[in-house]
């Protein structure tokens, strides 16, 4: 049996004009768009493959899909004296499964996941946000805190990181870090 490897381009989704809030255009963007909040949101309403028969735009909170994508936009460090994008996904969904399901795994590669509020679907994301509250020894009742620890025995001493790596024809490679 041969090996096959091949690169795929994408399929044109499409993306908010960033106008209007309130009448949102949006319109069909690069095959190589790979910004993770427009790829879930063309999940979510998409009537061919993903769950537009039961979503629609009206169901889904755009401010939260528009500040997750700006988010995954931000030009960060590539640890080699560049920049690139924080967060994008270049993947395939090829297995059977559920298109809600997919749109997780979207989400997960970006530190994000959806929730629902009444039957408005928002997106939640991981960044760095103000504290809310400290807690120290001055708002804790006394006698009502406890700490506990973890057996040296029983603490992980190496976690292994399994990747695809894209300038080796997307092969997985592993990198382990030990205590």
């Amino acid at each position: 049996v041969p090996n096959l490897v091949a690169t795929v381009r994408g399929r044109k989704i499409q993306r908010w004009n960033g106008v209007s809030i309130a009448d949102p255009v949006f319109e069909n963007d690069s095959p190589d768009y790979n910004n993770p909040a427009w790829i879930v949101w063309d999940l979510l309403t998409s009537t061919r493959y993903g769950l537009g028969n039961w979503v629609s735009q009206s169901n889904l909170d755009l401010q939260s899909f528009d500040d997750w994508a700006e988010w995954c936009n931000e030009l960060v460090s590539d640890g080699a004296g560049g920049t690139e994008k924080r967060a994008t996904w270049n993947g395939v969904i090829d297995k059977e499964g559920s298109s809600w399901d997919a749109c997780l795994m979207v989400c997960s590669s970006a530190r994000a996941t959806l929730y629902t509020v009444g039957e408005l679907i928002r997106v939640k994301f991981e960044r760095d946000r103000s504290p809310t509250q400290l807690f120290s020894m001055a708002n804790i009742l006394e006698g009502s805190f406890s700490q506990s620890y973890v057996s040296r025995l029983d603490r992980p001493t190496r976690i292994d990181v399994r990747f695809l790596r894209a300038d080796s024809n997307y092969q997985v490679d592993t990198v382990g870090v030990d205590d």
